[in-house]
């Protein structure tokens, strides 16, 4: 007999079989696809309505709304739902907005450049400076 497709539930600690990605018993999966359907719902009569302002209407976790802007299960035209990970700011998708994301991009570049960059070096002969 093969266990291999049994898993605890995240939730709700219950042991069932796992047949999808997620780590959900089916009870919990149906009750977070109904939260998921009430901020859909609630987006698609609000559409410019904040991250915070969604958790609050529907009384559903922030947490739980991110990990669905992280899967791109949400969209949304305001961009006002995920939050740029250095500066806060409103993004539509990533983890960076594009100012957050070239500044890091030219950092790393400088950072590359000064690690290729052969060093100077000079050579001491018996107390005296050699270039």
């Amino acid at each position: 007999m093969n266990f291999d497709n049994y898993a605890k539930c995240k939730i709700c600690g219950r042991d069932y079989f796992k047949v999808g990605k997620k780590p959900l018993c089916p009870k919990c999966l149906a009750e977070e696809e109904q939260f998921f359907k009430a901020v859909k719902d609630y987006l698609y009569e609000f559409p410019n309505s904040s991250l915070e302002e969604v958790a609050e209407e529907t009384e559903i976790p922030v947490e739980l709304i991110n990990i669905w802007v992280d899967e791109e299960r949400l969209e949304k035209g305001s961009a006002s739902l995920k939050k740029c990970k250095m500066c806060g700011k409103s993004i539509s998708r990533g983890n960076l907005c594009k100012s957050c994301q070239n500044d890091l991009d030219s950092m790393a570049n400088d950072l590359r450049d000064a690690q290729n960059k052969p060093e100077k070096r000079q050579m001491y002969v018996a107390g005296k400076k050699k270039s």
